[in-house]
């Protein structure tokens, strides 16, 4: 929590768009948002995603890929 992110994408077929944000949490269960799989955990972080960006990669500042 805390870090730097950057999340990529192509909203509404705006290639290549690039948003920043800070995570705030590594391991957000499924369950706390209303999911039924428990197994299954996500990265939350204040990126704004919109329509057609959700599923690129999201980034540290070392360039790095996480959340694989």
């Amino acid at each position: 929590p805390g870090d730097w992110v950057i999340a990529v994408g192509s909203p509404f077929g705006l290639h290549n768009t690039v948003t920043a944000g800070i995570v705030s949490s590594r391991r957000r269960r499924s369950a706390e948002i209303g999911g039924r799989d428990a197994a299954v955990e996500y990265i939350q972080s204040d990126c704004v995603i919109h329509s057609g960006s959700s599923g690129g990669p999201l980034i540290n500042l070392d360039g790095e890929v996480i959340g694989e």
